[in-house]
This record gives structure tokens, C-alpha cells and sequence, in this order.
């Protein structure tokens, strides 16, 4: 994986002499080796690499490096199916050891840390809001906001969904679900009218004009 000093190791060979000089295509490192000697490559880009003897050409081959596996914390060991029946507990334990020993840097756990720490978030905001009680003119405010006209527009978007089903010769099937969301919007598009309604004629009744007149008086 990316990041990681590999060890390569020179085997004996009949047809060249006993010294060897050993690269790896890409990567600026090479030795000057004997038979059976030990040679280090760090690979810290990914990629296929060549390893190569500049003195047989024969000898050569080429590795593949990949980014690192995500590092996973106690309690989010993997499960490990198991391929067969002589997969064994130690093998198991081994290869999860293997994976708790790199580093965090896929992309795909970064985005899965931020998507956790956004739905936290939204859930504490969500527990906030029951927790907390609103006065009259507050509730009065918030429930001004849904409009005759939001819910029109809604109830326009559902009457055209099904004109288009039918045009497709589709006969919608109306779950509980959706059958209560029609029923809780024209509640609330008929409690939001008669809302407004009440509100314009407290301001335009006989009682609130003697109440301004004898403010004005005084």
C-alpha cells in the first residue's frame, strides 16, 4: 500500500556473476547487491512499478500500489465471512489486526465521518426544538409561515403526479402514509385560512374601532 518499504530479496542465479544491481522504475533507489541480499523500496505515490536487474534482464517484475485501508477502532472491527470451513479464528484475528494497523485516509471513511457528524447534528437540533416551549405569539408566528399558498402549490404538484400516471395508464396505489399526508395538509390549508380570517376580522370589528376612538379621546 501506499507509504510502505517494501523488501525485495535477490535469488541466486547460475548465469550472471555475484553482484546484482537492483531498481525499481520510477523511484530513485537502487543497490549494488549479492546473492540472497536484501533490497528496500518505499512507494509513496500508486501505481504499478517495474523492479528490474540492470544487469539481467530477465530478472525483473513489477508491483501494484494501492492506498491505504481504512484504520478501524475497537468497537468497529469488521465481520470477516468466512470462504470456507478452514478459515480459523486466528486467521481472522490476524487479518484484523492487520487492518487496525493502518492509517485513516480512504475517502470513502472521511465522507461516511462527515455524513455521521451532519445527521448528529440535525438529530440534536431535532431534540432541541421538542425540548423547547414556545409562547403563543411564537407558535402564532411559525404557524403563519404555512401559508393557503405553500399548500396549494403542494396539492398542485400531487394533482399533477396523477395526471401524468394517468396519461401513462398508471393507476396510483395510495398508501396510509400518503393518504394522511393529503388529509394533514388540508387541514392545515383550511386552519391557515380560517386563522387569517379570524385575524382580519378582529382588526376590522366594531369593538377594536371604539377601543382605538377611546384611546384617541384620552
Amino acid at each position: 500500500e501506499r507509504g510502505d518499504t517494501v523488501e525485495f530479496i535477490v535469488n541466486q542465479h547460475d548465469d550472471c556473476g555475484s553482484n546484482y544491481v537492483i531498481c525499481v522504475e520510477g523511484i530513485d533507489e537502487s543497490s549494488l547487491l549479492t546473492p540472497s541480499a536484501h533490497f528496500k523500496a518505499t512507494f509513496s505515490d500508486c501505481g504499478t512499478f517495474t523492479i528490474k536487474c540492470l544487469i539481467n534482464y530477465d530478472m525483473k517484475g513489477s508491483i501494484t500500489v494501492t492506498i491505504p485501508m481504512p484504520k478501524y477502532k475497537e468497537w468497529e472491527r469488521p465481520v470477516i465471512p468466512a470462504t470456507n470451513k478452514t478459515v480459523t479464528n486466528s486467521v481472522a484475528s490476524a487479518t484484523v489486526s492487520r487492518i487496525l494497523s493502518k492509517s485513516a485516509t480512504s475517502l470513502d471513511v472521511i465522507k461516511e465521518k462527515a455524513l455521521l457528524q451532519t445527521m448528529s447534528t440535525v438529530l440534536m437540533s431535532e431534540e432541541n426544538l421538542e425540548m423547547k416551549s414556545l409562547s403563543r405569539k411564537d407558535l402564532e408566528a411559525t404557524f403563519s409561515n404555512y401559508s393557503p399558498v405553500l399548500f396549494d402549490i403542494i396539492s398542485q404538484d400531487l394533482c399533477r403526479e396523477d395526471r401524468q400516471a394517468e396519461d401513462l395508464h398508471i393507476v396510483p396505489e395510495e398508501t396510509s402514509d400518503e393518504e394522511q399526508e393529503r388529509k394533514f395538509l388540508e387541514e392545515q390549508r383550511t386552519s391557515s385560512r380560517s386563522f387569517g380570517a379570524k385575524s382580519l376580522s378582529l382588526k376590522n370589528s366594531p369593538e377594536s374601532s371604539k377601543s382605538v376612538g377611546s384611546e384617541v379621546s384620552n
